[in-house]
């Protein structure tokens, strides 16, 4: 056939069967097969398979990938349906590579990953970065407050749940604005994500994703700025061309837990033509409150401050965690057009809205405040791509337009009815700019390279009311109004056979650059006055690399080994960020300069002085190092990984000083007054300062340092027959701050899995037994001592404010002298004064918690350490029909009481779950 492709697999095997052939298959331009190409399987027994292009038995087609590449789908009956990369010869006549494929048992899941190297496909198996693939199928089928839960338990991934709707994967230590996340390949980071756990990735609608990539560690080379702790891509559910007839599916899914009395319904239908086709969906969830595990909360108000017990809270609370109930909306379609055989236009469209989300850990969790609401929490995401392949030299092009518009706000109250309420609203908009081009030179290199630019405008403002007057003023916002920044980069990458089937060399290389700018104009309120901006412009560049190499040592050994850098630059949230934070309050680098702030060792309120100034800005960059070895077998897959990397001139919150006396009135117009020193501080004669809206130190963000991190990845997939098979995991991560040398903050704990899979043939239920595991953590850096979520420590004067906030008021009776606010008044749930309740939690002149408690001002941690864990989980499933699947499990079933360090919330208890999967086709 003239013109055509010919399909370098040209034999196929399965697990327990041997291969026939495969001859003959020709893919033409448009992808569609031709001629009379048939699949055929012999099993041991000597029955036979055979499976035309697509009959009832099994099937097999090649699809074309939004970067050009190719992938062969494979399904047969009792086995996983498998991706495989496939490169296609542009003639005929041409043969590229010929090579066995594996089909496993219905319980594995193999997949090919594209974000690991750019512009290319991998098994994930072969992949030089550890990937961690997670399907559709673990995306509808079991429930998840958000699309980050379902990375709990990955290789290398720790999840933190800020609160019920939000949650931040922790990569080898990383999160935040330190991990870069991508949907469709385009990045979703912005300009305004924080530092440390961020809610961002909650907008992305799980049901609305085909699968999600993790590559832990960092890709600079080709993602720049934020890909130092590793890359997320989410990839959407894409919409299938049909090969003659036009074809409709649709789906609905169904599901509901008991540990949040949780609902969620997602339905889509897809539409494939030859020349379009589009896939089109919705979905709606209801989480109520939460129930822990042991209806126990571990960092409750009341067990913080009045040393309440478990069976004392639940009289007061009940076994739910008031007020962590949200609920979720999203709609999403995608779009694809075959322009001619060789060329495609996608569009795609996402929209999400949490609502009624709010901040456990500032509430009844731990702060106690009267208010902390995430108001709004909504995401427009849109992209529109062009692709061809086969344009001349070139391999592929690909052109990309999106559009990334994030909505994020927040009302905030302090603990006393006479506190300010703050409402904070921002938003981005970020509009994308991409191309790329890839090309062979020669039969055994490929090369990519391109661009991109993002261009992002932040609007963001803060209303102050006050409650007594009802009057509400407007004031410095989160972020300076219309800040601009700019982001481009250009990228090369190479990857070559250096020794064909031996040895494969990968090396890329990219230039970034940055531009921040804000104006004074833009930040002035109704009646002309300035809210505290000056005029700003910085810019900063870099240039990032990655260099790597395998080995096929043996045919079922492979080792591997890289080098790679990483880097971020300083985002609007480090540079014009202000306002009341986890640790304390934030205000800008010059708003610190201004007033000669001296810069605290830490982020704790007793930081001793360094004795170094404060400085602009910088970058920071990681330097990654990393190697491992692969044993893969035909029922045994062993991967492990070990990697080192050093952050360098980390962007860190760090306490303001001054000398004792010489405190300002106001740092960036907001008065601060003096906190008592700490033995320490006096002996430097420096004092930290607060605001009163918040409790904690004010805090500047600052380059000092540098951290350390190392650790061991670890995957073992062993099939004992084919209906069972086994599965393990372990990581382990280490991590120092260098200067001055002591634990990193909100350091992982070693975490592992083990679990079983019972997979049979035909319409039989299926089932998972998994146990996860985490080791205590007892390395908390002083920061984590401090923190809410970890350490959670108090003052004798903290429980004083807590016994007078608003929200006490139902539970304080009036003493015997009748009177309110005096001395005599009693908390109900104990019967207790505030001195006698202040007196058994935290006794003057005594140690507690290596703490000697000298005054009312001395912080004393709840807890020194985080404890480790282990929950057992349980997952069925039945296909009752070929079009109705049902599947079950419970979750936690020995209800453990455990929190990932770092989190605002404790962990789900046993959780009992249902799910209906309707498939029409």
């Amino acid at each position: 056939m003239t013109g055509g492709w010919v399909l370098s697999v040209l034999a196929c095997s399965a697990v327990g069967m041997r291969a026939q052939n495969i001859e003959g298959l020709v893919i033409d331009p448009s992808g569609a097969a031709v001629g009379s190409a048939t699949l055929t399987l012999t099993t041991p027994q000597g029955s036979t398979v055979r499976s035309a292009l697509s009959d009832g038995n099994g099937h097999f087609m090649l699809r074309d990938l939004p970067n050009g590449a190719y992938e062969l789908d494979i399904v047969a009956g009792g086995f996983a349906p498998t991706r495989q990369p496939v490169l296609v010869a542009q003639r005929a006549a041409e043969t590229v590579e010929t090579r066995t494929i594996q089909l496993q048992i219905a319980s594995a899941n193999t997949t090919v990953t594209v974000t690991a190297t750019r512009g290319g496909v991998e098994d994930i198996d072969e992949a030089l970065p550890f990937v961690t693939v997670t399907a559709r199928e673990q995306l509808v089928q079991r429930p998840l407050a958000t699309i980050a839960n379902a990375l709990e338990g990955a290789p290398g991934v720790s999840v933190q749940q800020t609160t019920a709707g939000a949650a931040s994967p922790i990569l080898h230590g990383l999160t935040g604005h330190q991990t870069l996340l991508l949907v469709d390949g385009i990045r979703f980071n912005t300009s305004i994500f924080r530092s440390g756990p961020n809610q961002y990735i909650a907008l992305v609608d799980p049901n609305a994703t085909e699968r999600i990539e993790v590559a832990p560690g960092p890709a600079g080379a080709a993602y720049g700025s934020d890909s130092m702790g590793g890359t997320i891509n989410m990839l959407s559910v894409e919409p299938r061309f049909a090969d003659k007839h036009r074809e409709v599916h649709t789906e609905l899914n169904l599901l509901a837990a008991s540990a949040d009395l949780s609902g969620q319904t997602s339905g889509r239908v897809a539409f494939g033509g030859e020349r379009f086709a589009l896939s089109a969906g919705a979905s709606a969830a209801r989480h109520n409150d939460l129930r822990a595990g042991g209806g126990n909360d571990s960092h409750n108000v009341f067990r913080r401050y009045f040393g309440l017990n478990t069976p004392q809270l639940q009289s007061v609370f009940g076994t739910r965690l008031q007020d962590t109930g949200f609920l979720q909306y999203s709609a999403d379609t995608r779009g694809a057009w075959r322009v001619s055989p060789n060329q495609t236009v996608t569009l795609r469209y996402l929209r999400t809205d949490l609502q009624n989300d709010r901040s456990y850990r500032d509430t009844w969790g731990g702060a106690n405040r009267i208010q902390s609401a995430f108001d709004p929490q909504s995401l427009n995401f849109a992209f529109a791509r062009y692709e061809k392949v086969h344009a001349g030299v070139f391999d592929t092009l690909s052109g990309t337009v999106s559009f990334n518009q994030q909505n994020d706000g927040a009302i905030t109250r302090g603990v006393l009815i006479t506190d300010t309420q703050t409402t904070d609203r921002s938003r981005v908009n970020a509009k994308g700019y991409a191309f790329q081009a890839t090309a062979h030179v020669g039969p055994r290199q490929a090369v990519m390279a391109g661009g991109e630019a993002f261009d992002e405008r932040i609007y963001s403002t803060r209303f102050n009311l006050d409650p007594s007057s009802q009057k509400s003023l407007q004031d410095r916002a989160l972020y300076p109004n219309n800040s601009r920044y700019t982001t481009v980069g250009l990228f090369l990458q190479d990857t070559a056979d250096l020794l064909p089937g031996k040895l494969r060399g990968i090396a890329g290389a990219r230039f970034t650059g940055v531009r921040y700018a804000t104006t004074a104009r833009d930040n002035i309120d109704a009646a002309g006055k300035s809210l505290g901006v000056t005029d700003s412009s910085r810019t900063f560049s870099d240039v990032t690399f990655n260099a790597g190499a395998q080995w096929q040592a043996w045919r079922h050994l492979a080792a591997d080994g890289s080098v790679s850098r990483g880097f971020r630059a300083p985002n609007v949230n480090d540079l014009g960020g202000v306002g009341a934070k986890t640790l304390g309050y934030d205000v800008t680098t010059e708003q610190a300069l201004a007033v000669n702030a001296l810069l605290g060792a830490d982020s704790s309120d007793g930081a001793a002085a360094t004795g170094r100034e404060i400085a602009p800005l910088g970058p920071e960059t990681l330097m990654n190092y990393q190697a491992g070895f692969r044993v893969t077998t035909s029922r045994l897959y062993v991967r492990t990984q070990v990697f080192d990397s050093e952050l360098r001139n980390p962007i860190s919150g760090r306490t303001l000083l001054f000398p004792s006396g010489q405190t300002p009135a106001t740092i960036g117009g907001i008065a601060v007054t003096p906190i008592p020193p700490t033995p320490a501080q006096a002996a430097q004669g420096v004092v930290a300062v607060l605001t009163s809206l918040s409790p904690r130190a004010v805090h500047t963000a600052v380059n000092d340092g540098g951290t350390r991190y190392f650790g061991t990845d670890n995957h073992l997939r062993f099939r004992i027959n084919t209906r069972w098979t086994t599965e393990a995991t372990y990581s382990f991560l280490g991590g120092l701050d260098l200067k001055p040398v002591r634990p990193t903050r909100r350091l992982p704990p070693q975490e592992g899995s083990v679990s079983l899979r019972y997979t049979p043939s035909g319409r039989r239920p299926w089932l998972h037994a998994a146990l996860r595991a985490a080791g205590p953590q007892p390395r908390l850096n002083q920061g984590d001592v401090d923190d809410d979520r970890i350490g959670a420590s108090r003052r004798r004067s903290d429980i004083q404010t807590v016994f007078r906030s608003y929200h006490l008021a139902p539970f304080i009776a009036y003493g015997p002298d009748g009177r309110p606010g005096t001395t005599d008044d009693l908390f109900l749930p104990t019967n207790e004064t505030l001195r006698q309740i202040q007196d058994r939690v935290l006794p003057l002149n005594t140690v507690v918690n290596g703490v000697l408690i000298a005054a009312d001002s001395v912080r004393v941690p709840l807890y020194v350490r985080n404890p480790g864990w282990v929950t057992v989980n349980l997952t069925g499933g039945y296909p009752i029909t070929d079009q109705l699947n049902v599947t079950f499990g419970v979750s936690n079933l020995l209800d453990k009481n455990y929190r990932t360090i770092g989190s605002g919330i404790d962990a789900p208890g046993v959780n009992f779950y249902c799910g209906l999967r309707f498939l029409f086709r």
